[in-house]
């Protein structure tokens, strides 16, 4: 009140001074001015006076926007998305808009003079510490990032951005732009924690892996690729695949890498170049993750080396395997050849017409089993024979060892393509065949007659093998019971036939045995 009644006297005073120097004037104007020159100089009063009300509705227009202006100003200032505080070099807050006191969850009024460190988490005090010294020290911006302190809340992550500057009277203090980050220092948290889980997983892997781009630049590799190559992660980062690939696959990695494009996946085996040069044999699974600018691709490389060279002793050991078979088929023919010699050589001194075609009989079944030693010696497949190509070379023999090819009697070999038996088999159908067919040429023809023997060995169509010789001869005797023959060749034949399966005579039109074999 005091100062309200103090400026109305001051008021009041100037206004009786302002009379009292209008009254003078205005005696002295009387006494020196005609009424003319008064006319005149009260006309220049009124335009004055006219002017200086312009002015002053001038001024109170410009007063009017500068209060706007500060008005607008205080609402940006308090309502702005980020804390504004003015805070001198001993750390007081001396001045906080409404959004740094929001951020901190007290009244505006409330920060006045109070210190800034109080407001930060313990632990990160000493950090504005030094980002204060810094400022003042060096006068120019810094940041820094910070945990906070809410009013009767968790602690939050801010970032601080300070300026230095002069107050009014010079004095140099910090102006801080204070904003909350914990919604980015949380993304960025999980992010670095999907980051580490991806890294963990990839470096616990067992395979070497490869990140590269469709050009073939790698991006990012794991331990095991730099302990597969021989480098280290600097080096292949950003190295092309050409300095792990050996450089005589280059169109082949070309191959596939337009195999990778047009299928998005690929797998192939090959070489991977060392950094000593030694080469390491590897399986690489790759395929697109992405596409977009020039790609990703993901690329899987397992070490096979040990797997590579335990399949060339493999290779090696069946290479001398299959030696050593062919040489034991050879042999083995050869002996049975001796075999077959030595008995040939008996019948020619036997006299006894009986034990001389025993003595026949034997020879052409041993030569039967040596046929197929002889067939497995030049077969390219040892644990199989081709019963087409045995079948036609065993008729030839007991055609030509009966000395019965220009007697009118004709054999022929009917067997479907493909069919290939395991010696066993072979052995036993040679011998059957060798029985039968040679009974045939003794009895089926008597008197020089003419006809036909035919060898089928086909799939019937219950998909089991059949084996059938017959021929178009006299046939068998009505009262011959020939599996209660006494006979060495048809018991050899029923004995040989039951093992592979079972067998039928057929009579009609000369004599048949069909042969059905068992499956296995």
């Amino acid at each position: 009140m005091r100062g309200k009644k103090k400026g109305l006297d001051v008021k009041a005073a100037l206004r009786n001074r302002a009379e009292a120097e209008v009254k003078a004037k205005s005696i002295a104007i009387k006494d020196t001015l005609s009424p003319k020159d008064m006319r005149k100089v009260f006309h220049e009063l009124q335009v004055h006076q006219v002017e200086l009300q312009m002015q002053n509705e001038e001024l109170r227009r410009t007063q009017g926007e500068l209060e706007a202006s500060q008005a607008r100003y205080f609402d940006l200032y308090n309502l702005a998305p980020v804390g504004y505080f003015t805070i001198s070099k001993q750390g007081v807050i001396l001045e906080a808009n409404l959004t740094a006191a929001e951020l901190l969850g007290v009244e505006k009024n409330f920060l006045n003079k109070k210190v800034f460190p109080s407001f930060l988490l313990p632990e990160d005090a000493n950090l504005y510490y030094l980002l204060q010294k810094k400022l003042f020290e060096l006068g120019q911006p810094q940041s820094g990032e910070f945990r906070m302190l809410r009013a009767n809340a968790l602690p939050f992550w801010a970032r601080m951005d300070v300026n230095c500057v002069d107050d009014p009277d010079g004095v140099p203090v910090c102006h801080a732009v204070v904003s909350n980050i914990t919604e980015r220092k949380r993304a960025q948290d999980a992010l670095l924690a999907s980051e580490n889980k991806y890294r963990s997983i990839v470096e616990n892997i067992n395979d070497a892996l490869y990140i590269h781009d469709f050009k073939g630049t790698i991006l990012d590799v794991n331990e095991n690729a730099c302990r597969m190559t021989g480098y280290n992660r600097e080096e292949l980062l950003g190295a092309s695949l050409a300095k792990i690939d050996s450089p005589e696959n280059t169109q082949l990695m070309q191959k596939h890498m337009q195999r990778l494009l047009n299928d998005g996946k690929v797998e192939f085996d090959g070489q991977h170049m060392r950094s000593d040069g030694s080469r390491v044999w590897v399986t690489v699974s790759a395929k697109i993750v992405s596409r977009l600018d020039n790609g990703i691709v993901q690329g899987f490389v397992k070490d096979i080396t040990d797997r590579k060279r335990a399949e060339e002793k493999i290779k090696e050991a069946l290479v001398e395997k299959e030696l050593l078979l062919r040489e034991v088929n050879h042999r083995v023919k050869n002996n049975l050849q001796i075999i077959n010699s030595l008995f040939n050589l008996q019948a020619r001194k036997v006299t006894d017409e009986g034990v001389k075609e025993i003595l026949r009989e034997s020879c052409s079944r041993i030569k039967s089993i040596a046929l197929v030693h002889e067939k497995l010696y030049g077969s390219p497949d040892l644990s199989r024979i081709d019963m087409k190509e045995y079948l036609t070379s065993l008729v030839r023999s007991i055609s030509h060892s009966l000395n019965v090819g220009r007697d009118g009697i004709y054999v022929t070999v009917l067997t479907d393509e493909g069919i290939r038996f395991d010696m066993d088999r072979v052995i036993y159908c040679g011998l059957i065949v060798n029985e039968l067919v040679t009974n045939a040429f003794k009895y089926a023809f008597p008197d020089k007659r003419k006809g036909e023997i035919c060898i089928e060995l086909k799939i019937n169509k219950s998909n089991n093998y059949e084996l059938i010789v017959r021929d178009d001869g006299v046939g068998l005797p009505k009262d011959f019971d020939w599996e209660d023959s006494e006979t060495l060749g048809l018991e050899l034949v029923k004995t040989l036939a039951h093992q592979l399966g079972e067998i039928k005579l057929q009579r009609k039109g000369g004599t048949a045995f069909k042969i059905t074999l068992h499956k296995g």
